[in-house]
């Protein structure tokens, strides 16, 4: 695989990382209340702050694994269209580098961006990038 099809497997890859979190961004800016609402507790006739926090804790771990599932699912069906291959590979190695990169260049993606998406969407676009460059067949030949 020649070095021009590696970057733009990457490019891909970084397009749909990104592409991704702005889209899930754009989802709870539209309907902020929607996290709290996934999970319904019921916590009558003796509501106290520690059923409504078990509730809410409940709803944003759901939230989570909804949000991370749907997404390798997406990203895998928009890698695959746009002839990323193996787009699986992409699909689930990309949010996990995505995420190792938010974390190891917080203080740096802090300084850059503040607390705006794109603090979050610069390292998923790269860590997708990575999957891509690493999972190609034969990287450069």
């Amino acid at each position: 695989m020649t070095l021009r099809r590696v970057l733009l497997r990457a490019l891909g890859g970084a397009a749909v990382g990104a592409g991704l979190v702005l889209i899930w961004w754009a989802i709870f800016k539209a309907a902020p209340d929607s996290v709290f609402s996934l999970v319904g507790v019921d916590c009558a006739p003796n509501a106290d702050l520690g059923c409504a926090l078990g509730g809410a804790i409940l709803s944003v771990i759901v939230a989570v694994i909804v949000v991370v599932a749907v997404s390798i699912v997406v990203g895998w069906i928009v890698l695959w269209a746009i002839g990323v291959r193996p787009a699986w590979a992409v699909a689930l190695v990309g949010p996990v580098l995505g995420w190792v990169l938010a974390w190891l260049g917080e203080p740096v993606l802090t300084s850059m961006f503040g607390s705006g998406v794109a603090r979050v969407a610069v390292p998923m676009g790269l860590g997708y990038a990575l999957a891509a460059a690493i999972t190609s067949r034969h990287a450069t030949s």
